[in-house]
């Protein structure tokens, strides 16, 4: 198994294992095997939109808190990720870590409404200060 890219912490997987639980008790149709998840902590300072000044070495030694449900598996997770990105641009908006732009915005509407990965892809190389 490839070495954790994250700290496992025992307070997060006990929170994931609740939730999980709780879904499955909701949704009972739902098989343990369609679901995986990894929810990793970045706290301030964090190591994101540094504009390319962070070697991608540095980045990875970070090691953040996290927790996880079978997240070795490969899944195809379609468009899902896509409201992830949404919800980080919106964060980094109100942050002031990017700025609006006609753009910025037509990506996330092309990324939302014809789920296109030209336009995720850039809204991603702004997310990651490549762009």
């Amino acid at each position: 198994m490839p070495r954790k890219f994250f700290q496992p912490a025992p307070a997060l997987q006990t929170a994931l294992d609740s939730v999980l639980e709780a879904t499955w008790r909701e949704f009972p149709r739902l098989s343990q095997t369609q679901i995986a998840v990894t929810w990793v902590v970045y706290s301030p300072p964090c190591m994101v939109n540094t504009g390319g000044s962070l070697s991608p070495e540095t980045f990875w030694q970070a090691r953040p808190p996290a927790a996880s449900y079978r997240g070795v598996e490969l899944i195809y997770p379609a468009s899902v990720v896509k409201l992830f990105y949404l919800v980080a641009m919106h964060e980094w908006l109100e942050q002031g870590m990017i700025q609006s732009d006609p753009e910025l915005g037509r990506a996330a509407s092309d990324m939302i409404v014809d789920s296109s990965n030209d336009a995720t892809g850039y809204l991603m190389d702004v997310l990651t200060g490549t762009t």
